[in-house]
Formats: structure tokens, sequence, C-alpha cells
């Protein structure tokens, strides 16, 4: 019972760091100029999101143990992963499901909108589900395509590498949890999404 998914009122799940922007924008109409953290992956709109409620958002790697340090470092008012788990500075920085479902209730009871709604303005930027691909040597792979697509691009690796364009970006990363490496795609335009997501993979899939 540690996750929580929410589905809108078409039946389309809607993605946890979106959840995370609705949160923390309720958090913040107390709570002005407070952290918020988000795992590496989050859409550049959830940043911008936060930002425009008044709060100040800061990226963390996955996984409880990381995103808990970093809310205990930045004394965060709220926390969470695209994957569906939420955390709660007034909880001990640790995750309720329960509490993140009471509170999304309350926001969207306040008003006759449905979740759609709410998650509009996040849709500003293309992406999709992480693309997963087991390969024998995930280290050569990362360094691989770090030299092959991040020329020109800003590089951090804070959880894996993710490579920032103006117009796209993306992120590979080794997962905590399987032999695999996680592929996260997010560009301005849909053609652009899968332009890019397409000669990554490619890439991979030629190296693996």
């Amino acid at each position: 019972g540690d996750r929580i998914v929410f589905f809108d009122e078409f039946g389309n799940e809607v993605r946890g760091d979106f959840i995370v922007a609705i949160l923390a924008a309720e958090f913040l109409k107390k709570h002005r100029r407070s952290w918020v953290v988000i795992n590496a992956t989050a859409s550049k709109a959830v940043e911008e999101y936060i930002y425009s409620s008044g709060g100040k958002p800061v990226r963390s790697r996955f996984g409880y143990v990381n995103i808990t340090n970093a809310m205990r470092k930045k004394k965060a008012i709220i926390g969470g992963e695209t994957s569906g788990h939420f955390y709660f500075r007034e909880f001990g920085y640790n995750e309720s499901s329960m509490y993140t479902l009471l509170k999304m209730l309350e926001i969207v009871s306040r008003t006759p909108k449905k979740l759609s709604h709410f998650i509009q303005p996040l849709r500003k930027y293309v992406s999709g589900p992480e693309v997963n691909f087991m390969v024998k040597n995930r280290t050569r792979v990362l360094g691989a395509a770090e030299k092959h697509f991040g020329r020109g691009g800003k590089i951090s690796r804070l959880d894996g590498i993710t490579v920032d364009f103006p117009d796209w970006w993306f992120n590979l990363r080794v997962s905590n949890t399987e032999p695999l490496v996680r592929l996260t795609v997010e560009a301005k335009t849909r053609e652009l999404f899968e332009a890019k997501q397409k000669a990554i993979s490619d890439f991979i899939k030629s190296i693996r």
C-alpha cells in the first residue's frame, strides 16, 4: 500500500509527478517558498508549475532513501516520484498513500471541475513511460549514449545521465532493482519526441 495511482474521469492514468505538482500547489498556499523534492525524470512542466505556485523544486535520485534524505536536507514540504510514491514533512518525511488520496479528494471536491482540468496546465510537453532495456554492461551503455547524444547538451549525472537541450531532453539511468537501463525522453513536440526516443532506443539495442 505504499504506492497510489490516479486516473482521470476518462480512465487515463495520471502521471505521478503531475500529482506531486497539484499537491505541492496546495501546500504552498500556506508554506510559500518551501522546497519540493521531485525525482530526476519528472517533467519540466512540473518544475515550472511548482515555481509558478511559489515553491522551489529540487531534483533527487529515485528511491525512498534518496527522496527522504533530500527532503530532510531542504526541510521540503512535500516530495514525490513518478512511480506513485508521495512523502510529507508533517509525517516525518515518510510516505502515505492514504493521506495522498484524502488530500487529492479534498482538492477536487472544492470545485465542480474534474481531475483532467487540474492536470491540463502540466501537459505542456510530450513524453511517455520509461522504456526498459536488458543490457550486458549498463555502465558501458550509459557512457556510450552520453558520448553519442550528449554533444551540445547540458549534462547532469544526478541519477544516471540526463542530457538537456532547448527543445528536448533525455535521461538514461540504471534500475535500482533490476538488471536494466531505463530511458525517459521529453520534447516540445510529438514528432521530436518520437524521433529522439527511436534514435536513442535503436542506439542502445545496437550496442547492448
